[in-house]
C-alpha cells in the first residue's frame, strides 16, 4: 500500500510527465513469475523499469533462498527483450546482470560509505582509500584496483576475457569479486560461462601456479585474498620446510623470503591468464626487520603483504606474518620483478 501511495503521489506531481521515472527491483526466485507483467505494466505508464540481478553478498550469500538458476535467468531475459522488441520497438541484446542496459559502472563511477571509504561499487567491497585523508580523485588515480576496472578489456581473466560482447560487457563485477575473491574474475553468473566453471579462478590458489619457486624452496601454501594493492597468503609449516631445524623451529632467516613469495604471489594472480602463472623476481634487500614471535613445524602462518612503492619493476614491500591473531615479524623487503 505504501509502494502504490508513493506511486500515485509522484503521478500527482507530474511524473513521469516531463521528468523521467524509473522503477527498480531486484530479480530473485521470489518475484520473477511476476517480473514479466511488472515490466509491461512499467512500460505501458513510460515509467522506466530497472531490473537487476541479485549481487550475492551478505545475506544473500549466506543462503540460497533468491537464487534463481542460470537457465532460467538466461529466458527470462531473453523473454524480456522478445516483448520490448515486438512490443515498444527497443532493441537490446540480453547481457547480465541489467534488464535492456549494461554495467559498465567502473568507467565513470565508484561508491562512498558513511565512513569515507571509497570502494570500485558495492559489490566490489574493496576499500582503495579514504575521502577523509586523501582527495578522491587522488584516490582514483592510485587505485591498482580501479585502474584495473577501467582497463578491464586487458585485466579480466577467464572466459570473459575471450567474449565477443568484451567491448560492452564484464558480466557483473560484484558477483565475480563476491564468488570468487577476485574482482577480475570471469562472471560465474552469466549464462555463457554456465558449462565453464572450471576455467574461472577462484581464491584460495595454490602458489605454485602462481610463482616460479619449486620444492623445497617454496614455502608459501596459497594464495588467499587480494586487497588494495595488498594480498594475504598462507604457509602451512613442516617438517620437510626447508628453513625448519632440527628441533622443528622455523628458522628467523625465513621471513623476508616469505615476505618475498607473498608479493611474488600476487603479482602471479594480477598477471594469471586462463590459469597460467609465475612471477619472476628478486629480492635484492630488507629493512626494519622485526622478530616479534617464532614459528614451528605444525603451525600455519598467514602473510600480508602492500606495496609502499613502486618504479618500474622494482618496488618496496611491507610485510607482516601473523600466527593466530599474534604477529611474529614484520618489515620491509625491496625486490625487482618482471613487468611482462
Amino acid at each position: 500500500n505504501q509502494i502504490y501511495e508513493a506511486f500515485n503521489n509522484l503521478k500527482g506531481t507530474g511524473y513521469p510527465s516531463g521528468a523521467p521515472l524509473g522503477i527498480s527491483t531486484i530479480i530473485c526466485r521470489q518475484n520473477i513469475a511476476e517480473l514479466e507483467g511488472m515490466w509491461t505494466w512499467l512500460r505501458d505508464q513510460n515509467i522506466i523499469p530497472f531490473f537487476e540481478m541479485i549481487t550475492p553478498q551478505g545475506n544473500a550469500k549466506a543462503n540460497d533462498l533468491l537464487d534463481v538458476d542460470t537457465e532460467r535467468i538466461h529466458k527470462f531475459f531473453c523473454r524480456i527483450a522478445e516483448i520490448d522488441r515486438d512490443k515498444y520497438g527497443n532493441n537490446w541484446d540480453p547481457q547480465p546482470p541489467l534488464v535492456a542496459g549494461e554495467c559498465l559502472r567502473h568507467q565513470f563511477s565508484c561508491a562512498i560509505d558513511s565512513y569515507g571509504y571509497v570502494q570500485p561499487c558495492v559489490g566490489v567491497t574493496i576499500p582503495v582509500g579514504n575521502i577523509r585523508e586523501k582527495k578522491l580523485a587522488d584516490i582514483i588515480r592510485e587505485s591498482e584496483v580501479m585502474q584495473d576496472l577501467k582497463n578491464y578489456k586487458k585485466t579480466i581473466k577467464g572466459p570473459c576475457s575471450e567474449c565477443l560482447n568484451l567491448n560492452k560487457c564484464y558480466g557483473c563485477r560484484g558477483a565475480a569479486y563476491q564468488l570468487t575473491g577476485d574482482y577480475l574474475a570471469s562472471d560465474p553468473l552469466c549464462w555463457k560461462n554456465a558449462d565453464r566453471q572450471d576455467d574461472i579462478v577462484r581464491l584460495p590458489v595454490n602458489a605454485s601456479e602462481l610463482i616460479p619457486h619449486k620444492p623445497p624452496m617454496l614455502i608459501v601454501k596459497k594464495l588467499v585474498a587480494i586487497k588494495e594493492r595488498e594480498s594475504i597468503t598462507e604457509v602451512e609449516i613442516s617438517k620437510d620446510t626447508i628453513f625448519v631445524s632440527e628441533d622443528g623451529r622455523l628458522d628467523e632467516a625465513s621471513y623476508p623470503e616469505l615476505i618475498a613469495q607473498s608479493i611474488a604471489a600476487q603479482d602471479g594472480f594480477r598477471k594469471i591468464k586462463n590459469g597460467n602463472g609465475g612471477s619472476k623476481g628478486f629480492l635484492l634487500g630488507v629493512k626494519n626487520l622485526e622478530i616479534l614471535g617464532s614459528a614451528r613445524v605444525g603451525d600455519t602462518l598467514r602473510v600480508s603483504v602492500c606495496k609502499l612503492a613502486k618504479y618500474g619493476g622494482f618496488g618496496v614491500i611491507k610485510g607482516e606474518i601473523f600466527k593466530g591473531e599474534d604477529i611474529i615479524a614484520r618489515g620491509e623487503i625491496k625486490v625487482w620483478q618482471d613487468e611482462k
